[in-house]
């Protein structure tokens, strides 16, 4: 019989691999469309559904296969899909990953038990590519050492460590490393409540990205770009001049601006974009991927055309992709057992960070816009909930190919400038001012918003988050106003969660649990459409605290026609810890009635105004939270 070399395929086989016939199931094109969302799902409610075939004979993995979609793949495969299911060509997914140049979809399959052997109708292998592990490595650097210098340490006592005005945190066991917008590193004893600032002459630029390991405590400042590292026991800083380290992907091709964070490898300090990982010793000599890592897990990484490193520590590396689509491909290798594994692979919104930690590999991503209907959740972890309109937090145990999604944060919540800390239990999640919290263990979910700024100030110039870092169950802050460890052990009468407020999150937060509360819902659900009519009180037109008013009347609770009376009412209580269902929210000129996860009814007027109908909080400012039930 003849072998045909992997990449002669015909038209026809092309046409075949890609279209997906009427009569195929929902999962097909959904595969087809590369949409892992729908995929998810449809896995979860039918398991079944990774063996259903098409016309053409083919499942749900062959289309994987054929298109090139890594984390569909995974996904699949992680619902135990026959690895080496036949179609009605005789072609099993490895047959088409293969024809596909997939090189990362037939390493994913061979992982699995993909028969290499296997032969189609016309008598070909699979003949998956091999990778060329042996073949010279272009130069990634301009250089092959970074300039370096030592110093003495000036290092400052600082017992107002937390008022600085910090850009970067990190965590160096118990203490808390501050980065301020000079150059220098505040070691900072939360016990003792002191700390000491460490300086280096040359370092005058606001520090950029701060870790730490046995090797001492690094940073990394502006231009013109340096990485320092701390030595405690010689008390000494040695200063890495990385401003000609310009990473690119080979030597013929511009280079690329030199990197702006940086993560630790054992010994080393990591850097990556452009599919070329670059670590760094301590002597400050520049080593390519191979001269660092195992020599198959950097051939892994060397095919993957990843563009930038997204976490890394010695248990997984992540690296990721973003195409002009908007989505964003990454890829994750995990330490399992003492080796390493294929890459998982993870499809996501475009610009989504990502964790690496000793029991998980978290990754957040941006909203995707679509809703889903909400679904119960078993107890304990892993965990999932899917809740309308939310981001998704994609978590990965590192067991097996499988991808937990956790669906709790809400879109406006997560629609800014993100970042995001994570210690494999909790993932604290910061969007300008506002934070949310997961318990990745329990499977809760909360927000804080800033409805308590201290000394009056404007929310955005003094509650901006500027870094963050996770600290078990709490996360230090960094914003204009100073450091917090948040939250506090109980909200303050004064200011709440030290200037927070707490949202709970999930549908349970959505349902009414007394009397008066299921009253409200009652009413509000009858308002609904109601236009806006400015002084109305009725059901042919009505304005915010006219609607506000007419509610609460049912429950004979008497409120003035006027938002900001209802704000200043002696009865009731003002509230600075958490809403609950029912809670009245009075923002500058503006009312409206609390009703769980994030979400308010109201009137609204103005142009484009629709009445009486749900709005969110998440761009409130200046609410003061009153309760009357």
């Amino acid at each position: 019989m003849r072998l045909l070399p992997y990449f002669t395929i015909s038209i026809c086989l092309l046409v075949s691999t890609w279209t997906v016939s009427a009569q195929a199931a929902p999962i097909h094109a959904a595969v087809a469309q590369g949409d892992i969302t729908t995929v998810h799902r449809l896995l979860r409610e039918d398991p079944d559904a990774r063996m259903s075939r098409d016309e053409q004979g083919r499942t749900p993995l062959h289309i994987a296969a054929a298109s090139g979609n890594l984390a569909i793949a995974a996904l699949i495969i992680s619902y135990q899909a026959d690895v080496n299911a036949v179609d009605n060509e005789g072609f099993t997914p490895l047959h088409l990953a293969s024809r596909a140049r997939s090189a990362e979809i037939q390493e994913l399959l061979v992982n699995s038990g993909a028969d290499t052997l296997a032969r189609d109708k016309a008598g070909n292998l699979p003949v998956p590519e091999k990778a060329d592990d042996t073949a010279p490595v272009q130069p990634t650097v301009a250089e092959t050492k970074v300039g370096v210098e030592q110093f003495s340490a000036s290092i400052t006592p600082k017992a107002d460590a937390l008022t600085t005005k910090a850009t970067a945190l990190g965590l160096l066991s118990s203490r808390l490393l501050i980065g301020d917008g000079e150059g220098g590193i505040t070691v900072y004893d939360p016990a003792g409540k002191r700390g000491e600032r460490i300086a280096c002459p040359i370092a005058a630029k606001d520090v950029l990205h701060i870790r730490a390991d046995a090797a001492g405590i690094w940073w990394m400042t502006g231009e013109p770009r340096r990485l320092l590292r701390y030595d405690a026991s010689a008390r000494k800083v040695t200063c890495y001049d990385i401003s000609g380290v310009r990473l690119r992907p080979n030597a013929s091709e511009t280079a690329s601006p030199p990197p702006t964070s940086f993560e630790l490898w054992p010994g080393h300090v990591v850097f990556a974009r452009a599919n070329q990982v670059v670590f760094l010793d301590v002597e400050g000599q520049i080593k390519a991927t191979e001269q660092v890592l195992p020599p198959d897990l950097a051939g892994q990484i060397r095919r993957s055309s990843m563009t930038r490193l997204s976490g890394a520590d010695r248990n997984g590396i992540v690296l990721v992709a973003g195409p002009s689509t908007g989505v964003t491909e990454a890829l994750v290798w995990r330490l399992v057992d003492g080796r390493w594994g294929a890459p998982i692979g993870m499809r996501y919104q475009i610009g989504a960070p990502a964790f690496v930690t000793p029991n998980a590999v978290t990754i957040l991503t941006n909203p995707t816009g679509r809703t889903e209907k909400p679904v119960s959740a078993p107890k304990g972890p892993p965990r999932e909930e899917t809740i309308g309109g939310f981001s998704r937090i994609l978590f990965h145990n590192g067991d097996a190919h499988k991808i937990e999604a956790f669906s709790e944060a809400p879109r406006r919540v997560l629609n800014g400038t993100l970042s995001i800390s994570s210690d494999g239990a909790h993932v604290w999640c910061a969007d300008g001012s506002i934070l949310s919290h997961l318990d990745l263990s329990l499977g809760g979910a909360s927000a804080f918003v800033p409805w308590n700024p201290p000394f009056g100030a404007a929310v955005d110039k003094h509650w901006r988050i500027a870094a963050q870092v996770v600290d078990g169950s709490r996360v230090w802050l960094a914003t204009q106003n100073g450091v917090v460890r948040f939250p506090p052990d109980a909200p303050g009468a004064a200011d709440g969660y030290a200037g927070y407020v707490k949202v709970p999150l999930g549908e349970f937060s959505m349902q009414p649990k007394t009397a008066a509360e299921k009253k409200i819902r009652e009413q509000v659900i009858a308002w609904q459409g109601v236009p806006y009519l400015w002084d109305g009180a009725t059901k042919q037109g009505v304005d915010c605290s006219g609607f506000v008013m007419r509610v609460f009347q049912t429950l004979g609770i008497k409120l003035p026609h006027n938002s900001k009376d209802i704000g200043l009412l002696p009865v009731g209580k003002r509230v600075r810890d958490s809403l609950r269902y029912g809670d009245v929210l009075v923002y500058p000129g503006h009312v409206g009635i609390y009703i769980g996860n994030g979400i308010t009814a109201e009137t609204v007027g103005g142009t484009g105004g629709k009445g009486v109908s749900y709005d969110s909080i998440w761009s409130r400012h200046d609410v003061i939270v009153r309760r009357f039930l």
